[in-house]
């Protein structure tokens, strides 16, 4: 099998490595980069065992696919530790006996860290909210809910921001086809459209939520894939006195936020 070779930023440490173009970051992170913490709970995206962030994003590893780490910035529970030891968060957790069987806690820990990151001294409610997308099937929410509410208000600055800060702007661009399989990330839509010609069978990648699903549960094998995550049209959110114009690749918290007011 032909494989793709991605570079990209793990946990404050430029990484590369090979993988398939249906190669899931989850299981790029394990089997490719021996990162272990980050764990498979459900595959489809529903329980947050597998949470990684990709930037200021809170993913699923599970849905997102390797090639789409393309000069992106990562961080895994592995990279929530400091040199000095665990992270607060961490150690919360620990205090507050916030854990039970273990496969669903690098996934709390790592989005209670995107919540404080975002929202450094949230209230119950937030926290509550933040949280509701990461399932532990041996209960035990209120202690996990106490130890991200200590920790609020006290979060030091992790590596993952550091790298965001020092990093440059710069357009994810990839660029792969061989062998009957591909994966592309165009910059421009001149770009996407002369691939889709190419290709008229291409299938888009977006937040793959439907389509990593038919890759990892339907094992099917998608040879054409095409990640609109660099075209800067479909990333705007423009408020207008005629009404709100929504790239299509606009998350929809990013909606949420614009529109609470």
């Amino acid at each position: 099998m032909t494989k793709l070779h991605v570079t990209t930023t793990i946990n404050g440490e430029a990484r590369e490595y090979l993988c398939e173009p249906n190669q899931s970051m989850l299981d790029v992170l394990r089997d490719e980069l021996g990162l272990t913490g980050t764990k498979e709970g459900c595959g489809t995206g529903d329980c947050g065992a597998c949470s990684i962030l990709v930037g200021e994003r809170l993913v699923c590893a599970c849905l997102m696919l390797g090639a789409e780490a393309q000069d992106a910035h990562i961080e895994t529970i592995e990279g929530i530790a400091g040199e000095s030891g665990l992270h607060i968060l961490q150690s919360k957790f620990l205090e507050h006996a916030a854990l039970q069987c273990g496969i669903c806690t690098p996934g709390f820990i790592v989005a209670a860290k995107a919540l404080l990151d975002k929202h450094p001294n949230p209230d119950e409610t937030t926290i509550r909210y933040w949280l509701a997308g990461n399932l532990c099937r041996c209960t035990g929410y209120r202690p996990i809910r106490d130890a991200a509410t200590e920790v609020a208000g006290t979060r030091p600055k992790g590596t993952l921001l550091r790298c965001l800060q020092e990093a440059t702007c710069t357009k994810r661009d990839l660029a792969y086809d061989c062998h009957g399989e591909s994966f592309q990330i165009p910059t421009s839509f001149e770009d996407l459209f002369e691939y889709m010609e190419k290709h008229p069978g291409a299938r888009i990648v977006a937040g793959g939520t439907d389509l990593s699903l038919e890759i990892t549960k339907a094992h099917r094998r998608l040879p054409n894939l095409i990640s609109v995550e660099s075209l800067e049209e479909l990333h705007r959110l423009e408020l207008r006195e005629d009404g709100v114009y929504i790239g299509a690749a606009v998350p929809l918290t990013d909606v949420e936020s614009a529109l609470q007011d």
